[in-house]
């Protein structure tokens, strides 16, 4: 019934005037309000264009190793030697070839030291260095990463050409706790 005389005395607009007051504030409220995505007590924060910013870890665990192997050809290196305190998430594998030959080679990284145990990369590359003057680089990536465990060493077998060869090789990564790789990635 009293719907009725809403409509007969025109209260309609009255309503609708109501119901915006109330909507209108809910909606700015909820358009204003902030999601967090908390972890551990970390907030991740937006760009202002309503981007996630997040990392994979902080700058502060990234690790770099780096072995240059100078003409001493074919033969077993010691790359990286991860700490017996921490686990590393290996990312990237790289060389640089830095010797101006036209010559195709490869490279093998190995967990175990001495060039032992399980071969997680085989890296080939052939250098242009005298055609174009530029040192290339051969990468290969680990995606979303190579668990090693604490006290792993890598260890690199350089392919038959290396005699001839300048290469800096590296690896790439990020430290961890050592309870977070108990063993490598198999």
């Amino acid at each position: 019934m009293k719907l009725e005389g809403i409509r007969r005395s025109g209260g309609w607009p009255v309503v609708a005037l109501v119901a915006v007051i109330l909507l209108v504030p809910t909606a700015a409220f909820a358009a204003g309000t902030f999601v967090t995505i908390q972890e551990g007590g970390i907030n991740a924060n937006v760009t202002p264009a309503h981007q996630l910013q997040a990392t994979e870890t902080l700058p502060s665990t990234y690790r770099e190793f780096k072995l240059s192997v100078t003409g001493g050809g074919a033969g077993c290196y010691t790359l990286a030697a991860i700490p017996s305190t921490s686990g590393l998430v290996l990312r990237q594998i790289h060389a640089t070839i830095t010797t101006a030959s036209a010559e195709q080679d490869y490279f093998q990284v190995f967990d175990q030291p001495s060039c032992g145990g399980a071969q997680i990369a085989t890296v080939d590359y052939f250098n242009l260095g005298e055609f174009g003057g530029v040192s290339p680089t051969q990468t290969f990536s680990f995606d979303p990463g190579f668990g090693l465990a604490p006290g792993t060493t890598l260890s690199v077998q350089l392919g038959p050409a290396s005699t001839s060869q300048y290469v800096d090789i590296f690896a790439n990564g990020y430290s961890v706790p050592s309870s977070e790789v108990p063993s490598s990635t198999p």
